[in-house]
């Protein structure tokens, strides 16, 4: 296991993820529609010496550049795209494949994402607010909080945040203190909504279910995972 892949993320669920694709078998063909730095992807190829063929595809350039040097011991038996896990098709019509044995989808942030300086997705960093894993989107973070309604806001952070109780509240402190610019602008707007109480009673940090529904709306998240 490479060093840049075990700093910066380990995937979850190998060995079941091993156990449902690959079974008996030692090749074949398979699609890591979140590629991330490679981790899913290199288990696969080792477990069949290289003798399996997978297909890679994320938004961020960035991981993918992590994931080539991960996978540098088995070239030839991999492709990487930056593209999204919705394009998946494209790419195996691209490389006339017309059976595949198995599909991965790992959705969510790596620690590289989180801690990676100028992305704006963890509230421990006081970034611009982007949230974008696609930096071809032109929807960042701060356009969300800045310019959806209230009523809008307020649905997000419920839905995609599980923020049930202060959803409401989050929104109308977001609102009542735009322009939000930083991650620490929206961090604060969070802080100010939850009570001392709740946010102290919490397993985890009270900003996290926010800035989760924020980010899961910049990258459209859920509609890709439908679509797909």
């Amino acid at each position: 296991m490479s060093r840049q892949y075990d700093e910066h993320h380990r995937s979850v669920m190998i060995r079941e993820a091993l156990h449902y694709l690959l079974g008996e078998r030692v090749d074949g063909t398979y699609v890591d529609c979140t590629a991330g730095e490679g981790g899913h992807m290199k288990a696969i190829l080792e477990a069949t010496n290289g003798q399996a063929r997978v297909f890679g595809l994320d938004v961020d350039r960035e991981v993918l550049d992590i994931a080539e040097q991960n996978l540098e011991d088995y070239r030839g038996s991999y492709r990487l795209f930056n593209l999204s896990y919705v394009d998946f098709e494209i790419v195996l019509k691209q490389a006339g494949i017309e059976k595949v044995d198995g599909f991965l989808l790992d959705v969510g942030l790596s620690t590289f994402q989180l801690k990676s300086k100028g992305r704006g997705f963890s509230y421990e960093l006081d970034e611009p607010l982007d949230m974008r894993m696609n930096l071809s989107l032109k929807t960042t973070a701060a356009e969300v909080v800045n310019s959806y309604k209230e009523s809008e806001l307020a649905r997000i952070v419920f839905e995609y945040g599980d923020e049930k109780r202060f959803a409401r509240r989050i929104a109308r402190s977001i609102v009542s203190r735009r322009p939000l610019f930083t991650t620490k602008d929206l961090h604060d707007a969070v802080k100010a909504a939850i009570p001392p109480a709740e946010r102290y009673k919490r397993k985890r940090h009270f900003a996290t279910r926010t800035f989760q529904a924020i980010r899961i709306e910049v990258n459209q998240e859920l509609e890709n995972i439908d679509s797909t």
